[in-house]
C-alpha cells in the first residue's frame, strides 16, 4: 500500500502502543495535542471537532492536513506551500465506518472494530495477506503470508496490562482507522518462515505528571533506536 502522508501511519504505528495508568473506559477520550519527532525536530499539532474527530494537523514545516467528513468518505486536503503541494483524497469507509483501503489493498475489520486482515492485490490477483489476531482488545499476532504459502512471517506481541494506550487511533481522532490495542506492548517475538525467532522490547515509555505517555522510544529487534516521539495533550 502506498502511504502518502504521516497521518496514515496511525493505522499501523498506533495499532500497538502507548502508556497510561487510568480507568479503561476513559482513555479513549484523551486527545493528543502535539507529537514531536525528537530525532528530526519535526512536530505536528492536532485539532478536533466537538465529536473528537481530527479536523486539522498543522506541522512545523507549515504543511496542513484538513479533514472533513461526508457520508462514507473522510476527505483529507493537504497543502504545503514550500513544496507547491496541494491535493485532496477521499478515504472511503466500509459499512462499519472504517477505512476500507486503496491502491490494491482491502482492509477487513472484525465485529468489534479492530483491523483483522489486509488483502493485497496485484492486477486484481490476490498476492499477500496480513492477518491481525486480537485477544482481549490487544493485537497478539501479526501474520504476513503470500498466497500459495511460499513465505510467512509472524510477530507475536505481549502486553503490560497495567498500562493503557493513550496514543492510539482514538486519541488521534482517527477512529476511522479502527480501534487500537488497549495496552502497551512489553515484548515482541518475530518468527520468520524458516522458524527463526527473535524476542525484543519494541517500546520504552516515560510518563508525565498525569501518568500519560510523555515520550516513546521504539527499537528494532537488534536494539537500535528507530523512533523517538514526545507527546502533549489537551
Amino acid at each position: 500500500m502506498k502511504i502518502k502522508t504521516a497521518a496514515r501511519l496511525a493505522l499501523f504505528v498506533f495499532l500497538l502502543s502507548a502508556c497510561k495508568k487510568e480507568d479503561a473506559n476513559s482513555f479513549t477520550y484523551i486527545r493528543l495535542k502535539t507529537i514531536t519527532d525528537e530525532r528530526s525536530g519535526f512536530s505536528s499539532t492536532y485539532y478536533y471537532d466537538a465529536s473528537g474527530r481530527v479536523t486539522y494537523i498543522r506541522s512545523s514545516n507549515d504543511a496542513v492536513h484538513t479533514f472533513t467528513y461526508a457520508g462514507n468518505c473522510v476527505n483529507e486536503h493537504y497543502t504545503h506551500t514550500a513544496s507547491n503541494s496541494d491535493w485532496t483524497e477521499c478515504r472511503e469507509l466500509n459499512p462499519q465506518g472504517y477505512y476500507q483501503g486503496s491502491f490494491g489493498d482491502d482492509f477487513i475489520y472484525n465485529q468489534d472494530g479492530y483491523l483483522h486482515q489486509i488483502l493485497n492485490y496485484d492486477s486484481s490477483q490476490l498476492t499477500d495477506i496480513t492477518t491481525f489476531t486480537i485477544v482481549a482488545g490487544n493485537l497478539t499476532d501479526k501474520a504476513d503470508s503470500s498466497v500459495g504459502g511460499t513465505s510467512s512471517h509472524h510477530v507475536y506481541y505481549e502486553y503490560d496490562n497495567s498500562k493503557l494506550n493513550t496514543i492510539g487511533n482514538e486519541n488521534h481522532g482517527m477512529i476511522f482507522y479502527g480501534k487500537s490495542s488497549t495496552h502497551i506492548v512489553s515484548r515482541a517475538i518475530t518468527v520468520n518462515h524458516y522458524g527463526d525467532t527473535t524476542a525484543f522490547n519494541p517500546d520504552t515509555c516515560s510518563f508525565d505528571g498525569m501518568n500519560r505517555v510523555a515520550s516513546k522510544r521504539t527499537f528494532n529487534n537488534l536494539g537500535g533506536l528507530i523512533r523517538h516521539y514526545t507527546y502533549t495533550y489537551y
